[in-house]
């Protein structure tokens, strides 16, 4: 039997498969057997392509909108799950605002709900004007004179005061634990004419100390009248010479007696009768009960003031 050589790179082998380049014959004998039988005919296998998909039968790919996407999830359960959220959401603050705005610090602090009104106050990051002031009348009620005068410090900064804030402060002058607080609450407080004339009024109160830091709260007043000033000092050393404690008798004379320099003064201290006040004073009835004076300082006194009534 002659060798056959593969048509593809002409080395031997077998008609069938070439182990050698991979090529197929053309024909495939049939299982061998006793009897010789006729060959079949198989077709050519070397080259096999897949069959490529007609342009008809390409499927376009579509792409899905974000409308289509939410149409899709409604009814599902995460769709139930965002309504409710939402919903929810939009609920609780809809109740917040409404209870916030029904919580008024004023109408809370005329129901004397005092510790309601001042925790709305203080949980507000910046409260306005008009709530300190509220804050401060709150801490009056409460007795907690510092932090009520501290609320009217800065109410006063916006111009948020009233008369009851006033008053408030002005009552504090008379306490020694709080009046230079007071002073300081009073040096910029709004309404010169008014605050002015209420604290000339103090300078002729019967307690010491309100008298002096009345006098005090004046100077410290920039707005207050150089005239306001004086008035109130004439004022307090009158009702000092008046007093039945010596050592504020003794300050009263020489305060009156010094004024008499001042010429701005000599007006007032004749609409005061300062003179008359100090004569009074030469009695041996009160030098026997007032051992701090002496009649050298009275008649000086009376000396000095005398020159003022020419």
């Amino acid at each position: 039997m002659t060798a056959q050589r593969c048509p593809g790179c002409g080395r031997n082998w077998d008609g069938r498969s070439c182990l050698a380049c991979g090529h197929v014959g053309d024909l495939t004998l049939a299982p061998s057997s006793s009897r010789a039988r006729t060959p079949t005919a198989l077709p050519n296998v070397k080259t096999i392509v897949p069959p490529s998909p007609s342009p008809a039968a390409v499927v376009p790919v579509r792409v899905v909108t974000p409308a289509e996407r939410l149409q899709a999830l409604w009814g599902t359960p995460v769709a139930f799950g965002i309504v409710f959220l939402v919903g929810f959401g939009v609920a609780f603050s809809v109740g917040a605002i409404a209870t916030w705005r029904g919580h008024d610090p004023a109408q809370l602090l005329a129901e004397g709900r005092l510790d309601d009104a001042l925790l709305v106050i203080d949980s507000t990051s910046s409260p306005s004007a008009s709530w300190l002031r509220i804050k401060g009348s709150a801490m009056h009620k409460k007795g907690q004179t510092e932090q009520m005068l501290l609320a009217y410090q800065r109410a006063v900064a916006g111009d948020a005061v009233d008369d009851e804030a006033l008053q408030h402060t002005l009552d504090a002058l008379g306490d020694e634990r709080f009046a230079s607080l007071a002073v300081k609450t009073l040096e910029d407080w709004p309404g010169d004419e008014d605050i002015d004339a209420r604290l000339l009024t103090l300078a002729s109160d019967p307690q010491r100390l309100r008298r002096q830091k009345a006098i005090g709260a004046l100077l410290a007043r920039q707005e207050s009248a150089p005239t306001t000033r004086l008035d109130a000092s004439i004022r307090a050393a009158i009702v000092d010479t008046s007093s039945s404690v010596c050592e504020d008798k003794l300050a009263g004379i020489n305060a009156l007696s010094a004024l008499s320099d001042d010429a701005r003064a000599k007006p007032l201290l004749k609409k005061a009768r300062a003179w008359e006040t100090v004569l009074d004073q030469d009695n041996d009835v009160i030098f026997d009960q007032q051992r701090c004076l002496n009649r050298g300082v009275v008649k000086r006194a009376v000396a000095a003031l005398a020159k003022v009534n020419l």
